[in-house]
């Protein structure tokens, strides 16, 4: 009796982070054709951008909370940017944009954002550098190996430049008093390795379902 034919990629059920798969997530992806890896970037993007929308204007209420007149401002107006960054992207997916250049476009956004910020933030004491640095890891697995590489060469150009330019005797400003200067880096640290094992966690699971069913 012949084999029943192969089910294409696409037509198969894609699996999806547990407890994340939720109506608001599928609302954001239009039906159309995909295969398995595009249909989780598409997820793993619209969680994302929703992470990234909570953390930057949690931050900004932060910076709104412990400032510095003058250049606070800038990095809290910033910061409000970006969280609308965040919120809007994913309408962008709904309308119809490929979603490994429509992230590769969202975290270059991010990047130069939290450049900015850092800029007015105390150059590399600033704890946006944190999220400089683990950012090329979500560019990897959303938009694939080429734009990891260039968000890690975006990342490690503009440290360097806050570098060269701390050794050049330039004086950053600061957007926080000294007295909460550790509390926002704390908060920083923990949120980026909160929101980079979330990335993992909900990356690899479906990968390995996906790994155990073709066995």
């Amino acid at each position: 009796m012949p084999a029943p034919p192969a089910t294409p990629p696409s037509a198969r059920a894609a699996p999806h982070p547990r407890g994340l798969y939720t109506k608001a997530i599928r609302w954001f992806i239009p039906p159309m054709e995909r295969d398995r890896l595009d249909l989780l970037r598409a997820r793993l993007f619209v969680v994302l951008c929703f992470l990234v929308a909570l953390n930057t204007g949690g931050f900004a209420a932060l910076h709104a909370l412990h400032h510095e007149p003058g250049n606070s401002y800038v990095v809290i107006g910033l910061l409000m940017i970006l969280s609308g960054v965040g919120l809007g992207f994913p309408f962008l997916l709904r309308w119809g944009a490929p979603v490994r250049p429509l992230s590769s476009t969202f975290f270059a956004v991010l990047q130069l954002g939290l450049i900015g910020v850092a800029w007015f933030d105390d150059g590399l004491n600033s704890g946006s550098v944190y999220w400089l640095a683990a950012l090329p890891l979500g560019a990897a697995f959303l938009g694939g190996t080429r734009a990891g590489w260039a968000s890690a060469l975006l990342s490690l150009v503009a440290v360097l430049a806050l570098y060269i330019a701390l050794g050049m005797g330039m004086v950053f400003p600061t957007s926080v008093p000294p007295a909460h200067v550790a509390v926002h880096k704390a908060v920083n640290l923990f949120s980026c390795i909160a929101c980079v094992g979330a990335l993992a966690w909900m990356y690899e699971g479906p990968l390995v379902r996906h790994l155990y069913s073709l066995m």
